[in-house]
């Protein structure tokens, strides 16, 4: 627990809105890399995760006046989104590579 702790008290972010990108491939794949470059010169606060446990321990460790934009893959959405949605720190949400759009109808944040 300790180390929960410290992985979240070391990430320090000055903005009011983060954008939060939740991609087990985002660091791996040519474009993926390009385009957070051109994000962060739009948006100073962007933070990836791999893992969606992680991504949900920070999203809940954060203050409530906070604020994320979400970029999220299909393979993520489904299981991540209906625990997430009704935090107020949830801004928005978007999600690449979806081929069912039935299920998000429920989810204005998205």
């Amino acid at each position: 627990m300790t180390t929960k702790i410290s992985l979240i008290s070391q990430d320090i972010n000055y903005e009011i809105y983060s954008l939060i990108w939740l991609d087990s491939q985002a660091n791996n794949i040519p474009e993926y890399i390009t385009l957070q470059e051109k994000l962060r010169s739009i948006i100073n606060y962007l933070k990836i995760f791999k893992n969606i446990d992680q991504f949900e321990e920070y999203i809940r460790s954060i203050s409530i006046y906070d604020r994320i934009i979400l970029i999220i893959n299909s393979e993520f959405s489904q299981e991540i989104i209906p625990h997430i949605h009704s935090l107020r720190q949830i801004s928005s949400i978007y999600i690449y590579g979806l081929t069912n759009e039935q299920w998000i109808k429920e989810y204005p944040k998205v």
